[in-house]
């Protein structure tokens, strides 16, 4: 037999009661105290679940893209290259070769006289590491990288301490010249995409387009909203009938007796000054000027008094 009760009610958050009906029996069902922990502890657990489905789901896919071949898979060593010159080298060599730069990848390795680097067409994780550890491991043994139809090759010779990557012909299988089985690379981690060294050159460009957009907007919009803006300003013209070589032809209609002294340009008009061939002109005399060695005294100057005999 059941009792039906009814409990104090609690403020939210720490715990309410919900007395039994008539339709549902039964005892009192309680939410306990701290019920927003739960809650809270439940959600983090459902978060966390879905977190490593979706990890699970990325593992998988990259599983399954770790089992495809790539078009293209180029292995060059550069002793006596940088570290800058063997990137610069692979994305050359991935510009080069690839029949689809924006899908080419690029990787590389230090060894103990330079670099070797690693290029593919496709797929994008890497051999390089794999192949140069069992390389190493087993100097003299072919160390094998597939393609789609191609093979490549890597051997380490440890007399001379350097390594050998050689693209087989389409159609000839891999060797090893000490009689085993080739060795076959895996993949192993990420590469670095070749078309990512442009990718600051677009954001620059695009970055500029929309200041460039957004200037031309508010010019548009200072245009529209002053009026003063839309009426042409007032260009001034120079009339060509006013420019004093059109006042050849008036110069020209006077005589012989008379000759044109001057012109003046007054309230838009020319006036031309005319003076006769015979008319009175004073002038002025000028005394001729003396030789151009001799010069004239100093004025104000002390008198040149004659030195002391000596005695």
């Amino acid at each position: 037999m059941f009792n039906l009760k009814r409990k104090q009610a609690v403020p939210a958050g720490l715990g309410r009661s919900v007395a039994e009906t008539a339709e549902q029996p039964g005892n009192v069902i309680e939410i306990p105290v701290g019920s927003n922990d739960l809650v809270a502890e439940a959600t983090a657990a459902r978060k966390k679940k879905g977190r490593k489905a979706k990890g699970a789901k990325q593992d998988m896919a990259n599983e399954q893209l770790q089992g495809r071949l790539s078009t293209r898979v180029l292995l060059d060593s550069l002793p006596g290259f940088t570290k800058d010159d063997a990137i610069e080298q692979a994305r050359h060599f991935a510009m080069s070769i690839c029949e689809t730069p924006s899908n080419a990848y690029f990787h590389i390795e230090k060894v103990s006289d330079g670099w070797i680097i690693e290029v593919q067409d496709g797929v994008g994780y890497a051999y390089l590491p794999s192949a140069i550890k069992l390389a190493m491991d087993n100097p003299g043994r072919t160390v094998v990288i597939p393609m789609l139809r191609r093979f490549h090759t890597l051997h380490y010779s440890a007399r001379t301490d350097s390594f050998d990557a050689q693209v087989l012909p389409e159609g000839d299988e891999p060797d090893d010249p000490l009689g085993g089985e080739p060795l076959h690379a895996k993949r192993g981690p990420s590469m670095r995409p070749v078309m990512k060294q442009y990718k600051e050159w677009l954001v620059t460009g695009v970055g500029t387009a929309a200041v460039g957009g957004i200037a031309l907007v508010a010019a548009l919009g200072f245009y529209v909203l002053d009026p003063e803006t839309q009426i042409p300003p007032e260009w001034r013209t120079t009339d060509t009938s006013s420019l004093p070589i059109m006042q050849w032809d008036e110069l020209m209609e006077g005589d012989g007796s008379s000759y044109v002294a001057r012109m003046e340009f007054q309230n838009g008009e020319w006036r031309t000054v005319r003076q006769r061939a015979d008319a009175v002109v004073d002038t002025v005399e000028v005394a001729p000027a003396g030789p151009v060695g001799d010069l004239p005294p100093p004025v104000n100057a002390d008198p040149v008094l004659p030195s002391p005999a000596l005695n």
